[in-house]
């Protein structure tokens, strides 16, 4: 990502935890969803159940996926001057 002074590592790992946050966040609210509409939410041409399969799918693309955080938090240790920092307190949030 450029933020027009050349690459921004920590806001590219931050973007990337985000990606993961909101796609398994909106497969949960899916998941909620189509439980609520009880057995026509599992009938392959339903709304809801296309829309399960497609927020679903995206969870399995290697940039939303829960291995994400795996991959970020391993590129955060191997960088810890990465870490971002609280706006207020200028220290980074594992206290580094």
């Amino acid at each position: 990502m450029e933020t027009g002074q050349g690459k921004n590592d920590s806001l590219e790992l931050e973007v990337s935890l985000a990606s993961s946050n909101a796609a398994e966040s909106a497969a949960a609210a899916v998941d909620l969803i189509r439980s609520a509409s009880g057995t026509s939410g599992i009938y392959e041409g339903n709304k809801i159940e296309r829309c399960w399969r497609d927020v679903n799918m995206v969870t399995q693309r290697i940039g939303a996926s829960p291995s994400n955080y795996t991959r970020t938090g391993a590129r955060y240790r191997a960088n810890a001057r990465m870490l971002p920092t609280h706006p207020a307190r200028r220290t980074t949030i594992a206290g580094i």
